[in-house]
């Protein structure tokens, strides 16, 4: 049985391939990172929260998740094991396994991305045999297994374009979604650049500041002013990768000073703002990222 260390980094510069099996102790809040990632479910009562969607899951989903969005798994049992393989893909690596007529950067960033996929029993097999091949390749190399992984990542992403359809798509369980929660969030989806508190949310939306603070923790895994400087993160990132000046940025995602910016943005990338841009530069990312925190792709 694996041990499994919380982790939201790449050391690769382009992919990382994950095959996890344990029974979990801990249940991650909501969280984002700068590459994508595709989750396929093996075993476990899990749900999984993108944004403020909830969609319940079974054996053979698969998720997709973007650079822009927040995520997590929530595990109902935590008794049982719990099994699933995660790949974890930086745009550029998806952009060079881009093959003639098919767009593998839509399926990640497409305004009308589907979020979970739930294929038929054949094809979650076929799936399920090539996550096997691609992660048995990747952790104990020989020779041309450089050569299997990307076939087998190209496998992948050709069937999950092929089968990107609107028969293939799980939709999220409403029932599971707390209305008040999900109001609070896009709420400050949209007004995270306002000066934010919990009694100003309170008094927004007529509830006890300590109610709402448990009923968002419980949902999210965050308490709201976390969920807040998740957010006003993203939009800096966004902001960074465009080239607008460091001195302007904790302004315009609604940081009170450069400070507090700083702050929060060492606590998640481990360097300065400006370390930050150095490196997007000296990897010629700027422009080449797609973008985040937009309104229409909320």
């Amino acid at each position: 049985m694996n041990t499994i260390v919380p982790k939201d980094t790449m050391n690769s510069p382009q992919y990382e391939i994950y095959y996890k099996n344990n029974i979990p102790h801990i249940d991650h809040p909501l969280h984002y990172h700068d590459f994508y990632e595709l989750y396929f479910h093996v075993q476990g009562k899990t749900s999984y929260m993108i944004n403020n969607k909830i969609y319940n899951l079974q054996t053979g989903d698969i998720v997709l998740i973007n650079q822009q969005q927040l995520h997590r798994a929530i595990i109902e049992d935590m008794t049982n094991i719990y099994v699933r393989y995660v790949i974890w893909m930086t745009r550029d690596c998806v952009s060079s396994l881009q093959l003639s007529g098919l767009d593998f950067i839509s399926l990640f960033e497409s305004p009308d991305k589907k979020d979970v996929i739930r294929l038929p029993e054949r094809l979650r097999q076929d799936m399920f045999a090539t996550l096997q091949k691609l992660h048995r390749e990747y952790i104990n190399p020989e020779k041309g297994s450089s050569f299997l992984v990307n076939a087998y990542l190209h496998e992948i992403l050709i069937l999950l374009n092929r089968y990107n359809g609107q028969e293939y798509v799980v939709h999220e369980n409403s029932i599971r979604n707390d209305t008040v929660v999900q109001m609070v969030m896009e709420y400050i989806d949209h007004q995270y650049t306002d000066p934010l508190s919990l009694d100003k949310l309170s008094q927004q939306f007529f509830l006890s500041k300590f109610y709402l603070s448990r009923r968002f923790k419980k949902h999210t895994g965050l308490t709201i002013l976390d969920y807040c400087r998740k957010k006003r993160l993203m939009k800096a990132r966004e902001l960074l990768l465009r080239n607008v000046a460091v001195s302007d940025v904790y302004k315009l995602c609604g940081f009170g000073d450069y400070s507090n910016f700083l702050k929060a943005f060492r606590s998640v990338y481990k360097m300065t703002p400006r370390e930050y841009c150095k490196i997007l530069k000296s990897n010629n990312l700027s422009g080449k990222i797609g973008k985040l925190g937009d309104e229409d792709t909320h």
